[in-house]
C-alpha cells in the first residue's frame, strides 16, 4: 500500500519536471506490482480498505495540471461555446476563432489538438463541459479543476457500486489498477464519466423494470460514442422498453443541439479520426507494416475503415452466435475489447470501461491488465522516450497472455482443423484399398473431432472408443480397459487407430482385437529415419499431448494406465515387420511428411479375409 501511495505521489510532485514523464511511467510499474501483490494476498484485505486507498490514490493525483493530455482544453473550448449559446457540432474551432462572435477567452486555438475538426462529444458530455465552466467563472485553471472533480465524483460512484457487486479480488485488480487511477485523477477524460452508467445498464438487465437498462444506456451513449457497441446485448435481455426509453433519453439530451448538419459533421471528423489518426494499436500497426512490405505502399487510410469494418462483421456474428449463450457483463468485455482491438487508435484512458466491467466476470482477463499498464508508457513517451518498446511489449504480452487464457479453446479449434484434414486423407485411403465402408470404429478417438467429420462429409456410420471420455460429438460412445474391445466379431466395417498404435505397450493386441471386430484396420502413425528425428519425435508428442490435456485434473497415470509411458514409435519398415510377424496382409502403404514429422499408413486386414 505504501509502494501505491508513493507511486501516486511521485507521479504528482515530478509532473511537468525535466524528467517527469519518465519517472510516471516507472511509478506506475511499481504500483502495478504492488496491486499484484494486493491481488494475491486478497484474503487479508478488506474491501472499506481498498476503498479507501482507491480514494486517496485518486485523490493525490487532484493536483496535477494538463501536463499529459491536451483533451481537457478541449473539453472547456467546448464547454464555453455551449455556455454561451454556441453549437459545437456546427463550427470547428479554427472556423469560430475566425467568423463567430463569441470567441473562446478561457483557452487559446494553439493549445487544442485538432482545432479543424468538429467535436465528436456527445450532448451529456458537452453539457458536463459547459456546468465546468460555468462554475469556474471563466477561468481555464478552475475549470480543468471542476472538470476533473466532476469526472472524478462520475468514477468514484462507480467504484462505490463496484465494491457491492464484486469479489474482493475483482475490486483490487480495479480499483487499484495505476492505468485507472492515472487516467481518472491526473487528468480527466470522458471515459471516467461513462463508467457509472455503463455499469449500471449491465446491472440493471437483471432488473425487472425493463425500461432502466435503456436510460442507463441512453445516458452512457450520449456521454461517450463507445457504449454504442453495448447496446444490441442490452436490448436483447432488456426488449421493447429499453429501446424506448434510450431513444427518449438520447433525444432529450440531444435536444440542444439539435441541427440539421450535427450528425454529418461528427460523422466527418469521426471518419478523418480512422483515417489519419493512429496510436499504440498493435494489430493495425501490424496489418500496416505487413501491407506497406508486399505492396510497398502506405495504405493506412484504407487499413484503418477496413479495420471498422471487420469489427462489425466480428460484432454481428458474435451477436448472433454468442451474445445469448453468456453473461452479459462478459459480452460486454468482449464487444468492447474487440472495438480496443480493432481500433487506430488506443489511448490508456480508453481501457476504462472494459477494466470496470472485467471486475463484474470470473476471470481477472490478465492481456487487458498488462496491456492497460504498459500502454501509460507509450503514451507519456511518445515524443521522447522508447515508445515502440512499450508498443511491442504491450501488444506482445497481451497476445501471449490471452492466447494462454484462451487456450482451451484454442486448441479445441485447431483440433477441429486438423481432423478435417485427418478426415479427408481417411477416406482417400480407404478409397484407394477398395474397400466398402459402411461402418467404423475409431479406437483411441479422443474428442471424436475426425469421425465427425468424416461422416457428415462422407455419410456412414461411426462408433468412438477410449480409456477414458474425451468425446466431444454427438457420436455413440464407448470407454473401455484398453485391453478388450465390447463389441461382437467383425460389427464394422474398417477400424482406424489414427496415431495411437504407438501409445500401446502391446501394439499386436491392439491391432489383432481391432481385427476381430472390423475386417479392415487402417494405422495412420509418425514415424522416422534416423536418431535424431526419433529424439523429436518424442518430445513433440510429449508436448502435443500436454498441450491438449491441458486443464484435466486426471492424474497421469490414471490417464495412461493402457498406455506405454515411453511411446513405441517405429520406422515404416519396421511396422511392416510387425504386420509380417502377425501375418496380416497389407492393403496399402502410404508415405508423406518430411523430418519434422514423417508420417506412414497402411491399410491391414488379416489373412483370411484376404
Amino acid at each position: 500500500m505504501a509502494v501505491l501511495v508513493g507511486a501516486a505521489g511521485s507521479i504528482t510532485l515530478s509532473a511537468g519536471g525535466e524528467h517527469g514523464f519518465q519517472i510516471l511511467v516507472a511509478a506506475v510499474l511499481a504500483a502495478a506490482v504492488a496491486t499484484l501483490y494486493l491481488y494475491l494476498h486478497a484474503e487479508f484485505q478488506s474491501v472499506p480498505l481498498v476503498l479507501t486507498l482507491a480514494i486517496a490514490l485518486r485523490l493525490i493525483l487532484i493536483p496535477v495540471g494538463p501536463v499529459f493530455s491536451d483533451d481537457a482544453y478541449r473539453y472547456i473550448w467546448d464547454g464555453e461555446l455551449v455556455a454561451s449559446g454556441v453549437d459545437p457540432y456546427q463550427k470547428t474551432p479554427v472556423e469560430v476563432a475566425r467568423d463567430s462572435a463569441v470567441r473562446p477567452n478561457s483557452v487559446e486555438l494553439s493549445q487544442l489538438n485538432s482545432p479543424t475538426y468538429y467535436s465528436v462529444y456527445p450532448p451529456v458530455a458537452q453539457l458536463s463541459f459547459a456546468l465546468a465552466y460555468r462554475l469556474s467563472g471563466g477561468r481555464f485553471e478552475r475549470a480543468f479543476l471542476f472538470l476533473k472533480l466532476v469526472f472524478l465524483f462520475a468514477e468514484l460512484v462507480a467504484v462505490l457500486l463496484l465494491a457491492r457487486w464484486t469479489t474482493i479480488r475483482a475490486f483490487i485488480l480495479y480499483a487499484l489498477n495505476p492505468a485507472v487511477f492515472f487516467a481518472v485523477g491526473a487528468q480527466p477524460h470522458t471515459e471516467a464519466l461513462v463508467l457509472p452508467l455503463i455499469l449500471l445498464a449491465v446491472v440493471s438487465t437483471s432488473s425487472s423494470q425493463r425500461w432502466l437498462p435503456g436510460v442507463f444506456i441512453g445516458l452512457a451513449v450520449g456521454t461517450k460514442l463507445t457504449p454504442l457497441v453495448l447496446v444490441p446485448s442490452v436490448v436483447r435481455r432488456s426488449g421493447a422498453p429499453a429501446v424506448v426509453a434510450s431513444v427518449v433519453v438520447l433525444f432529450v439530451c440531444a435536444l440542444p443541439f439539435l441541427h440539421v448538419h450535427s450528425a454529418g459533421n461528427i460523422l466527418q471528423s469521426l471518419s478523418l479520426y480512422y483515417r489519419l489518426f493512429e496510436f499504440n494499436a498493435g494489430p493495425y500497426y501490424l496489418a500496416k507494416g505487413i501491407a506497406l512490405l508486399v505492396s510497398g505502399v502506405d495504405l493506412s487510410k484504407v487499413i484503418g475503415p477496413l479495420f471498422a469494418i471487420t469489427y462489425a462483421v466480428v460484432a454481428a456474428n458474435y451477436f448472433f452466435k454468442k451474445d445469448a449463450d453468456r453473461p452479459i457483463a462478459d459480452s460486454s468485455v468482449f464487444l468492447l475489447g474487440a472495438f480496443l482491438v480493432l481500433s487506430t487508435t488506443v489511448h490508456p484512458w480508453y481501457f476504462l470501461p472494459v477494466l470496470l466491467l472485467i471486475a463484474l466476470t470470473d476471470r481477472p482477463h490478465w492481456h487487458w491488465q498488462w496491456l492497460s499498464v504498459t500502454s501509460v508508457g507509450t503514451y507519456l513517451l511518445y515524443a521522447d522516450g522508447p515508445y515502440w518498446l512499450f508498443v511491442i511489449v504491450g501488444w506482445v504480452g497481451f497476445g501471449l497472455l490471452y492466447g494462454y487464457s484462451e487456450r482451451k479453446r484454442i486448441i479445441q479449434y485447431l483440433l477441429r482443423r486438423r481432423a478435417r484434414r485427418k478426415a479427408d486423407h481417411l477416406r482417400r485411403l480407404i478409397s484407394s484399398s477398395g474397400i466398402q465402408a459402411s461402418s467404423l470404429l475409431d479406437v483411441g478417438s479422443a474428442e471424436g473431432y475426425v469421425m465427425n467429420r468424416y461422416v457428415a462429409r462422407y455419410g456412414g456410420t461411426a462408433h468412438l472408443i477410449d480409456v477414458e471420455d474425451r468425446n466431444m460429438t454427438s457420436l455413440p460412445y464407448d470407454v473401455y480397459d484398453g485391453v478388450r474391445l465390447p463389441y461382437c466379431d467383425t460389427q464394422f466395417d474398417v477400424a482406424v487407430l489414427y496415431f495411437v498404435a504407438h501409445h500401446a505397450s502391446d501394439a499386436n493386441g491392439v491391432i489383432s482385437e481391432c481385427l476381430r471386430c472390423a475386417r479392415v484396420v487402417v494405422v495412420v502413425e509418425s514415424t522416422f529415419t534416423t536418431t535424431y528425428e526419433l529424439r523429436w519425435l518424442k518430445r513433440a508428442d510429449n508436448l502435443a499431448n500436454r498441450l491438449r490435456m491441458s486443464g484435466r485434473t486426471q492424474r497421469r497415470d490414471e490417464i495412461h494406465q493402457h498406455r506405454s509411458e515411453v511411446p513405441h514409435f517405429r520406422t515404416a519398415a519396421q511396422w511392416r515387420e510387425l504386420f509380417g510377424a502377425m501375418e496380416l496382409n497389407v492393403l496399402l502403404e502410404e508415405r508423406w511428411g518430411g523430418p519434422l514429422h514423417r508420417q506412414v499408413a497402411f491399410v491391414v486386414t488379416s489373412s483370411s479375409d484376404a
